[in-house]
């Protein structure tokens, strides 16, 4: 009975929003009031409050909506999909919501990370860019934006995106390591050096960061350090793939035995039916096949 009088409560706010914004505004208060985790009210608030030309009360009502939406149902299971990559079905939600509410700046965002997964980076640019302009202050969304820049190698402003996502988040490695490697194809090499240094130093354990410390390494010529770097990123995860591959790609490196018996337990611990891990597969089968046909040891060389 409860969540009928909820969704009362909201059917009238939005019959009042056309005339009586004010009205409107009130009746959605009410609503947050009493249920302070209803996203559809605070999404009211926000409409509400753009009609009486109160933009930054509106952007902030908006980016609450967004807090409040782990309590929203449909967008909880829009999520599941996205996290299961069943994208199809996770589009079809969130342009269902979109079509209820256009301002779901929530929903906006996840629509994006559809369209980013399936290579539509300007359909997932132009998305953000209207869920960073209804809520300035929404991190995930100004972070997705700097990705979408790397991807259509727009370095620059990444790299510039990455500066205000690490204002409010700075202890984020994954937002560092992105604006490292953004300053590093912008020829920024001694600050993105200096920062993959001070990022190595706070999370020694982050296999991702050293391997992105070793790419970088060995663009500017410091090989050795770059194979320390990359041996470094093992030891926090021998699974990586992607850190045997650049290992073998340095083509100077001889693997030895103990190096084989690695990659072999990594591939073994891959999942062969796990999708999540084909390109570690991938990379594992590509750097075992130089280990083998470096030890002459021909037939497992080609095997691999």
């Amino acid at each position: 009975m409860a969540t009928v009088t909820h969704d009362q409560a909201l059917a009238n706010a939005r019959q009042l929003l056309n005339g009586q914004p004010g009205a409107a505004l009130a009746q959605a208060q009410a609503i947050i009031e009493a249920v302070p985790t209803s996203a559809a009210a605070h999404r009211l608030v926000a409409h509400a409050l753009r009609a009486l030309d109160r933009e930054s009360e509106a952007q902030a009502a908006s980016l609450a909506a967004v807090g409040a939406t782990i309590h929203d149902e449909a967008m909880v299971d829009a999520a599941l999909a996205l996290a299961e990559d069943r994208l199809p079905d996770a589009e079809a939600a969130l342009r269902q919501r979109l079509r209820e509410d256009a301002t779901d700046v929530a929903a906006i965002r996840m629509l994006a990370e559809v369209a980013g997964r399936i290579g539509r980076y300007e359909d997932a640019e132009k998305l953000l860019s209207r869920a960073l302009q209804l809520a300035p202050g929404f991190g995930a969304a100004r972070a997705n934006l700097a990705t979408v820049y790397y991807k259509q190698n727009r370095f620059a402003e990444a790299a510039e995106t990455l500066d205000a996502v690490l204002g409010d988040d700075p202890d984020n490695p994954a937002h560092a390591n992105l604006r490292a490697a953004a300053l590093g194809r912008i020829g920024g090499y001694d600050e993105a050096l200096a920062l993959y240094e001070e990022l190595t130093r706070r999370f020694p354990d982050h296999a991702k960061l050293w391997m992105s410390y070793g790419h970088l390494l060995k663009t500017v010529g410091r090989q050795d350090d770059s194979i320390a770097a990359y041996r470094r990123a093992l030891d926090a995860d021998p699974g990586l793939g992607e850190i045997w591959w650049s290992l073998a790609n340095l083509k100077t490196i001889r693997f030895d035995a103990g190096d084989r018996a690695a990659m072999e337990a990594a591939l073994v611990a891959a999942e062969p039916d796990s999708e999540a891990r084909a390109d570690d597969r991938l990379h594992l089968h590509f750097a075992l096949g130089k280990a083998y046909d470096d030890a002459a040891e021909h037939e497992p060389a080609f095997r691999h």
